[in-house]
């Protein structure tokens, strides 16, 4: 069972028609990152392209192909575009734009939806993401055939309880009329993906403190950072209902939390009589700073894991804390 990703971001473009970007490349990266760290995304491979000229059409849609092509149905695949995206009016295809797609003709020079949704169809994996950073991506399923249940076709659906899940989502950054602004707010990443990236990092968005970011609280934590008027992110399930929740990324905040909780109760257990404060911080100030082993100390008496013995700075494990252990 492994976790792959291909994040794409491009700034520059050689047709004039598309102006140059400053942040799509920041954008990939960033994302990248997050699930390259094994508290966080802990994915397996992670590559980054788009920003060297050598990453042409042709192999940005070889590594497309082969991200989901490459998979076994346990596998999780995540995409990842930040770029231009137009809509073609005449077929009512949407389009993402690369660094050589001519504005005349960027329906058979760009990389169309429909072949980023056939791969996804075609694919075993049962974990899909695909997030879009790109203008007008809410058009990425509004060409023909795109809506109905008649041809399982790939609908916005709630998402049920459980505990992981399976399925195919898209998450554009904006709807089909509105534009993807990465300027606006002062960022160093675009509006839209600077939020995604700081509901993760921080464990924000992990609204259920389940020590996971779902694709639900994920949409729902950066829609409320975003104007939507200008821009409004969503999320689309593929052919019905998923299996159980679709998990993004640990929520690093409180897999820590977590992990400073276990290491005062274990340097209580520990420590050789008698098991004072500054014992303990000295024991654990390699892994955590002082002033918040301090305050997991007295969180932990307070809860009752923890108790005074024999002197207000002598400390034993309860037999709740020992049972947590």
């Amino acid at each position: 069972m492994a976790k792959r990703a291909l994040l794409i971001g491009i700034n520059t473009f050689e047709f004039a028609h598309w102006p140059s970007l400053k942040k799509a490349e920041a954008d990939a990266h960033a994302v990248a990152a997050l699930m390259r760290d094994p508290t966080i995304g802990d994915y397996d491979e992670v590559t980054v392209m788009g920003h060297k000229p050598d990453h042409t059409r042709t192999e940005l849609a070889r590594a497309i192909y082969r991200l989901f092509a490459d998979a076994t149905r346990d596998d999780t695949v995540l995409l990842f575009i930040a770029s231009h995206g137009e809509f073609d009016q005449e077929t009512q295809g949407y389009h993402i734009i690369v660094r050589e797609t001519d504005d005349f003709a960027f329906a058979a020079t760009g990389i169309s939806a429909q072949f980023i949704r056939d791969r996804m169809k075609a694919s075993r994996a049962e974990r899909q993401f695909v997030i879009l950073d790109t203008c007008h991506s809410g058009a990425f399923f509004e060409g023909p055939g795109a809506r109905g249940t008649d041809n399982q076709a790939i609908l916005p659906l709630e998402l049920k309880e459980a505990v992981s899940g399976t399925g195919r989502v898209v998450i554009p950054s904006c709807e089909a009329h509105q534009l993807s602004y990465e300027n606006e707010d002062g960022f160093e990443l675009s509006n839209f993906t600077h939020h995604l990236v700081e509901g993760i990092r921080t464990g924000n968005a992990d609204t259920s403190k389940d020590g996971w970011v779902d694709v639900e609280e994920l949409i729902a934590y950066v829609e409320r950072k975003l104007d939507a008027s200008k821009m409004k992110p969503k999320y689309w399930i593929a052919e019905g209902q998923p299996q159980g929740k679709l998990l993004l990324a640990k929520n690093p905040a409180l897999l820590q939390q977590k992990r400073l909780t276990q290491s005062v109760l274990q340097a209580v257990d520990q420590l050789e009589r008698p098991v004072r404060k500054a014992h303990i911080v000295t024991y654990l100030q390699d892994e955590f700073e002082a002033e918040r082993i301090e305050a997991k100390l007295q969180e932990l008496i307070a809860q009752g894991f923890v108790e005074p013995w024999f002197g207000l700075d002598n400390h034993v494990l309860t037999p709740k804390g020992r049972n947590a252990l």
